[in-house]
């Protein structure tokens, strides 16, 4: 029992010795602790931000996405409602150049009536005079 008695003797002051850490690095070590546990939380309170900032900008995302896809949709309608503006135009401008050359015609035929009258009143006009050439006085009146 002495044996065990000395050896627990010789331990106790050992374990004292190495075992207690002094209260100046205790308050250090609690202080860093601290300050770790406050960096922890607002690394957390970040982390949930970020992930709510994730959140909306993945909804914004959608939804720019959705507007984007109607406005290619509403591009596509009206590049088709062009194309078919442009070939009415083009059926339009073939139906006023049918309508210009049946002017054209129609201004050539008014224009042959037009002389043949002038010429009609021309010889009505030399067939009157040369009338009233050979008519006496007397027949004139």
């Amino acid at each position: 029992m002495k044996i065990n008695f000395s050896s627990v003797i010789m331990v106790i002051p050992m374990v004292c010795i190495t075992s207690c850490v002094s209260t100046k690095k205790f308050n250090s070590l609690q202080s860093n602790y601290n300050e770790l546990l406050n960096t922890n939380s607002q690394l957390t309170r970040e982390s949930e931000q970020c992930k709510d900032n994730l959140d909306r900008a993945t909804g914004r995302i959608s939804s720019l996405q959705e507007q984007i896809n109607a406005e290619r949709e509403h591009q596509k309608s009206l590049q088709s409602s062009l194309e078919k503006c442009l070939a009415s135009a083009s059926q339009g401008n073939v139906n006023i150049s049918k309508l210009v050359d049946e002017i054209n015609s129609s201004n050539k035929y008014i224009q042959q009536l037009i002389a043949s009258k002038n010429k009609s009143d021309s010889l009505n006009m030399v067939l009157t005079n040369n009338l009233t050439r050979s008519l006496s006085r007397e027949e004139m009146q």
